[in-house]
């Protein structure tokens, strides 16, 4: 029964962790490197400091300011934007618990310790992958799902961003001229949007200067999808197809009409659910 779940049994370890002193310039260039969107921060005896997210990084990508302040957000360092002193879970611990603090707290992922130690890492994805296994005729996607923001394909990649990063969206529709389409931070962060403020800054024989810069458009990041989930659909089948595409979220539809978006993070109310009606 998936009520007897541990977090060891679908944790991800070993886990990849930074330095408080790391950049956030290599934080990205690890992120694309190996697709992660969670790097726990350790201190110089390797105790574990904080958590930082691609959100962070996002937010510090699209932080404003004044041009002659304007400083590289690459150079920042790590301790500067990641959360400290992070929630975390034990290895022992139910993975229904763990589904409720990530709920409850609006967070994404779980730093897991044993012995006082990082072992390993607990995000949406692992509990996803438990929800496809073990899962099953108890809770549906109608469940789960929640109210879709949906821009039109000619919107601003920095009001994309802003959305995102404020953190009430997991991700964006996108209607396009003969389908729909899902944008994520993971598109934006993943391509590279500078978006602090509405200035580049270029070096000049007379010193720096600020020059506005175009902003791209959805359309051009967009992930195309043609597979819809139905609001009867069982959890379980509608994580699998998540995972399948490989995407945080997918469109619910009934009777030819968008009534919904299932996320991850919908997925992890899921389970909180579930974990309730069996108890």
């Amino acid at each position: 029964m998936f009520s007897g779940i541990k977090v060891r049994d679908y944790m991800s370890s070993p886990v990849t962790v930074i330095h408080s002193y790391d950049t956030l310039g290599y934080i990205k260039n690890l992120m694309l490197e190996r697709r992660f969107h969670h790097f726990p921060v350790i201190g110089e005896c390797e105790e574990l400091l904080g958590i930082v997210s691609i959100s962070d990084v996002l937010r510090a990508m699209s932080k404003g300011g004044t041009p002659w302040r304007w400083r590289s957000w690459e150079s920042r360092l790590v301790d500067r934007v990641m959360t400290p002193n992070p929630i975390t879970v034990g290895t022992d611990d139910l993975l229904i618990e763990a589904a409720a603090k990530m709920t409850t707290r609006r967070i994404s992922s779980l730093p897991v310790v044993s012995d006082n130690r990082l072992v390993g890492i607990l995000t949406k994805t692992d509990i996803l992958r438990a929800v496809v296994d073990e899962i099953k005729g108890i809770v549906k996607v109608r469940n789960c799902m929640k109210r879709p923001v949906v821009l039109r394909e000619g919107t601003p990649l920095k009001k994309a961003a802003r959305l995102l990063y404020a953190g009430k969206e997991e991700v964006l529709l996108v209607r396009l001229p003969n389908s729909l389409g899902i944008l994520s931070e993971s598109n934006i962060i993943f391509f590279g949007l500078e978006a602090s403020g509405k200035y580049e800054v270029l070096d000049a024989r007379s010193g720096r200067i600020s020059i506005d810069v175009k902003q791209g458009r959805v359309s051009e990041l967009v992930h195309e999808v043609d597979v819809f989930l139905s609001p009867e659909m069982d959890i379980s089948n509608a994580g699998r197809l998540l995972l399948e595409w490989n995407v945080p979220g997918l469109p619910v539809v009934e009777n030819k009409k968008l009534v919904g978006v299932l996320t991850k993070r919908g997925v992890v109310r899921g389970v909180h659910l579930a974990g309730r009606r069996s108890s």
